[in-house]
C-alpha cells in the first residue's frame, strides 16, 4: 500500500468503522467530512509530507515523556485497544509518565469514541 492509497474514501471509511464490532453505531458524517477536507486541493500532498516525517515525532518521544512527567496535567486517554495505527501498548505507555492518568481502554478501532462515544467518561 502506498501512503496516496490512505486517503481515499474507502481507505478513510475503513479508517472508522476498522476494528469496530458494531459498523451501524459509526455516523456516515465523521468519514464524509474527513474525505471532504482531504480532497481540497493540496491536502493529500500535506498528508502525506506529515507521513513521510512521522520518524521526527519518535526522535522527539522523550522530550514529551520528560514534559509530562515534569508538569502531569490531568490527562483522559481514551484508546481504542484495536487500533491499527496506534496499538494498545501506546496507551499503556503513557501511564509511566502520567500514573494518576484516566484510561479508558475500548473494544475498538481507531476512532474510539465514534462507537463508543456512550460508554466513554462523563
Amino acid at each position: 500500500m502506498y501512503v496516496l492509497d490512505l486517503f481515499t474514501l474507502d481507505a478513510t471509511r475503513a479508517q472508522y468503522e476498522g476494528a469496530t464490532a458494531e459498523t451501524e453505531l459509526i455516523a456516515p458524517e465523521g468519514w464524509l467530512l474527513d474525505q471532504h477536507f482531504l480532497d481540497q486541493s493540496g491536502r493529500k500532498h500535506a498528508q502525506r509530507v506529515l507521513a513521510y516525517d512521522y520518524r521526527s515525532n519518535i526522535a522527539a518521544y522523550p522530550d514529551w515523556q520528560a514534559w509530562l512527567r515534569k508538569h502531569r496535567p490531568p490527562t483522559l486517554i481514551t484508546w481504542g485497544s484495536r487500533d491499527p495505527f496506534f496499538p494498545e501498548p501506546g496507551a499503556l505507555a503513557y501511564l509511566s509518565d502520567l500514573p494518576d492518568a484516566e484510561l479508558h481502554l475500548f473494544d475498538t478501532g481507531h476512532f474510539a469514541l465514534e462507537d463508543h462515544l456512550p460508554k466513554s467518561p462523563r
